[in-house]
Parts: C-alpha cells; structure tokens; sequence
C-alpha cells in the first residue's frame, strides 16, 4: 500500500498521462488476459499477472506530458541520463523501482529468482511501450505467429513478445473502445499533444506531426493513427485471441465517427481569428474535468 500510494502520488496532473490513464491501462490489459483468454494463451500464473498488472499502474510514472523526441530535443536532463534511449519509459520503470525500498519495499521477502523474474517482466514490458518499438515488434511477432513453432504457451521467449506486444496494446487502446470513451481520450491527449507543440516552437524547435494546434486536424490525424497502427496491431491481436473481435468492431465504428467529423475540423482550423472554436472549447472542458 506504500508503495501504491508513492505511484498515485507520482503521477503529475497532465491531462493525459495521468494515473487514471495508468487504471485504464491495467484495466485493459486485465482485459486481455481474462475475458479473452490471453492467461489460457500464454499460460501465465500468478507471479506473470502480479508483475504485469503491477507494470500497468507504474508505466507512465511521472511523465511530463511530454514525448521522447521533445525530452530528446530538449536535450533535457533525463535524454541525457538515458542517453535518448527509450527516454521516458526507462524513467518510468527506474523511479518505480526507486521506490522499492525501506517500508515500501514489498518484494523483500522473496528469493533471489523470484525476484529477479518479477522485476524483468515489469521492466520488459513497460519498455514495450516505447512506440519507436511498435512496428518492429509488431513484425515480429507476425512473423513467429506464422511460424508452426509457436508456442507461447510453452516457450518462454515467444510468451515475452506476446505479453509485451499485448501490453503495448493495452497502452494505444482508446481506438478500441467505445465512441464516447475513445472522444473523450483522444481530446485530452491532443490538450498534451497542442501543449508540447507551443513549448518546442517557443523554444525555436521545430514542432512535431500532429502538435500544431494551427494545421492539426484531429479526426484526419486518428483516421491516420487507426489505419497504420491500430487495424494493423489488433487485427494480428485477434488472429491470436478471436474475442478481441468486438474491439475491432469499436474501431471500424470510431473511424467512421472520425471521418464524419473531418470536414467539421477542416472548418474549426480555417476559423483561427474565431473567438473560441467548439472543438478548442470540447478540449478545455476535457481538460479541466480531468485535472
């Protein structure tokens, strides 16, 4: 409880990554692993879920609201510690791992193996998180799943890539839910998006896809994000547990919402001088109502 209580108290008040971001994502992944079936896929026991689920509260430990890429640009302190490696994600699971000590260390009482196997499960699969792994594990994993030796079930190190792939999709899955939770996600997430992007031009960097709050359309840039990296990820997520079909059903549903929403967009960029735009206004609502 210590320990939990030092995580929640870590998470910053960003309007995205955020604790309550870190419930979804442990929710989502509990998701996977009990409604359909990915426990039973991948053979996993107590010691796997305690880690992983464990992993989901601490992966976005004290996030900035920030990228790797503006951390890196930056040339912030943490690029430097980390030497713009996996920047945040190496943060995130190192400070939680700092934490683990004195009365808050609730791993004291195990042997040496256990330990060390709790600790490589949550430090693999937060890394996983990192998206500049997502289309080389993403291939990977395609590729061992079309192999007849596939076992994850058995084989520990095709059991690793599928539980980190799995728990990165966990971590991008706000295109699988429903309309009302996917809008309401992605409109905090571009408040952190449009942040960073006033921060690197104030800064004289140049800002980066999709943060320009002046030439960003927010349904063109989630119809792109859905076609390249979510159909892609899940469809392969469902070839291997088939009860993430309805979530593919939620994503084919979100982008015809976000599709009937691009023209509205277009309109809202066109309309700079307007006093305050409908959708700028969604995004303040959003956000305040998060913090």
């Amino acid at each position: 409880m210590n320990f939990l209580a030092q995580i929640d108290h870590g998470y910053k008040n960003v309007t995205y990554h955020n604790k309550t971001h870190a419930v979804d994502v442990a929710q989502t992944f509990y998701y996977f692993c009990s409604t359909c079936n990915l426990i039973e896929m991948c053979n996993l026991d107590e010691v796997d879920m305690f880690a992983l689920i464990t992993a989901a509260a601490c992966h976005d430990f004290k996030h900035p609201g920030y990228n790797n890429a503006f951390m890196t640009a930056s040339r912030d302190q943490l690029a430097i510690l980390y030497n713009d490696q996996a920047v945040l994600e190496n943060m995130h699971i190192a400070s939680s791992f700092a934490l683990i000590k004195d009365d808050s260390n609730f791993l004291e009482e195990l042997d040496e193996p256990l330990f060390r196997r709790i600790r490589s499960t949550m430090i693999s699969s937060v890394l996983a998180t990192d998206m500049a792994r997502h289309f080389t594990s993403l291939g990977m994993f395609k590729s061992k799943q079309a192999q007849a030796d596939f076992k994850p079930s058995e084989v520990e190190a095709d059991k690793k890539m599928t539980t980190d792939l799995f728990f990165h999709m966990a971590d991008i899955s706000n295109p699988t839910k429903t309309w009302e939770i996917c809008r309401l996600w992605t409109d905090l997430l571009f408040v952190e998006f449009f942040d960073q992007g006033d921060q690197e031009r104030n800064l004289s960097l140049p800002v980066s896809q999709f943060m320009d709050r002046n030439t960003t359309n927010i349904a063109k840039a989630q119809i792109g994000f859905i076609d390249f990296i979510i159909k892609p990820i899940y469809s392969a997520g469902a070839a291997f547990i088939p009860k993430l079909a309805i979530n593919l059903e939620n994503v084919d549903v979100n982008k015809k919402q976000w599709t009937g929403m691009f023209e509205e967009y277009e309109a809202k960029m066109e309309n700079k001088n307007a006093d305050t735009s409908v959708a700028d206004r969604f995004l303040q609502q959003a956000a305040e109502a998060r913090l």
